[in-house]
């Protein structure tokens, strides 16, 4: 992983358990040779998607998001399970707050 794909409070897997990035761990990314890196993607799936507040509807997850107009009107954000730019916690969570300003909190 390469610091600039996360910014604070991303989760990551670091030897099995999970972690949020801090100001530290961007640090210690930066400097760590490539093939000693610790810190390592959570995959994205069907029970992070719940854990983080997503719906399951159809093949697709569905969340609530004040302020923003997507799917038919409705509000709310429609990830389908087979996009394939979002493969990752972090991904998710980068998108989320892109779009809301917010952080995407587990519920």
């Amino acid at each position: 992983m390469k610091e600039q794909e996360f910014r604070i409070g991303n989760l990551f897997n670091q030897f099995g358990n999970v972690h949020r990035v801090t100001w530290c761990t961007l640090k210690d990314i930066e400097n760590a040779p490539e093939e000693q890196l610790w810190c390592k993607p959570i995959p994205l799936t069907e029970e992070w998607l719940m854990n983080f507040g997503f719906k399951q509807w159809g093949d697709k997850y569905t969340f609530g998001l004040k302020g923003i107009n997507i799917h038919h009107r409705k509000r709310g954000f429609v990830l389908r399970k087979s996009i394939p730019i979002i493969r990752y916690v972090h991904q998710l969570q980068n998108l989320y707050f892109a779009l809301t300003g917010e952080e995407l909190t587990i519920k």
